[in-house]
């Protein structure tokens, strides 16, 4: 992996990781937490489908015309919000804007990280491809360990301690990705466009 992918590779997986610490984890948040019934768990999964198909294409539009950095922030917003509210209104009202708030989170993310990924990537055009898959591959890590870490907090510390490190993560990856944006800048060589020799702006 080249050096200045790293930084942007640990961002992804960092962000996925937090994102999905209660993936896999809802139904039972739902169900023993909150003491929400199967249908009105089955309602939430509905109403967060139709919440993310209406916002992801108005989150992209808000990241072309406003900023992509504004819009990638809400990622960890979305994650900090939401564990407070499960924490403090474990019922079908806090369950269920909690979770169209997860998904507002998610909607934001994917175009910021796909511009993010784009910007990282024309930087050196004959390596596109590979630069990508490493930031995919970071990603995909967070995926797989952010539920992991959940299911460790809660069978040794209880639901209310893994929403609340869950907020605690996302804050510190906020603060991670301004440094890592700001800190690890290319190389010249690697920085530089080689059709218009422009340098990039790698700022999400």
């Amino acid at each position: 992996m080249p050096l200045e992918i790293f930084p942007f590779a640990v961002l992804g997986g960092l962000i996925s990781g937090a994102a999905y610490m209660l993936g896999s984890l809802f139904p039972i948040l739902a169900t023993e937490y909150a003491g929400l019934s199967k249908a009105e768990t089955g309602l939430i999964y509905t109403a967060s489908s139709a919440v993310i198909l209406i916002s992801g294409p108005l989150f992209g539009w808000l990241a072309d015309t406003v900023s992509h950095k504004s819009v990638f922030t809400l990622r960890s917003a979305a994650n900090i919000t939401s564990s407070l509210i499960y924490v403090a209104a474990p019922t079908f009202s806090g369950v269920f804007i909690g979770r169209a708030v997860d998904d507002l989170g998610k909607s934001a993310f994917r175009p910021a990280w796909g511009a993010l990924m784009s910007r990282v990537s024309d930087a050196a055009p004959q390596r596109r491809a590979q630069m990508m898959s490493w930031m995919s591959v970071g990603e995909d890590i967070g995926e797989i360990l952010g539920p992991i870490l959940a299911g460790f907090l809660w069978s040794a510390f209880g639901v209310t301690v893994l929403l609340i490190s869950r907020a605690v993560i996302a804050a510190g990856v906020e603060i991670y990705a301004l440094w890592a944006t700001q800190r690890f800048q290319p190389s010249e060589a690697f920085s530089q466009r080689r059709v218009s020799g422009k340098a990039h702006d790698f700022a999400p």
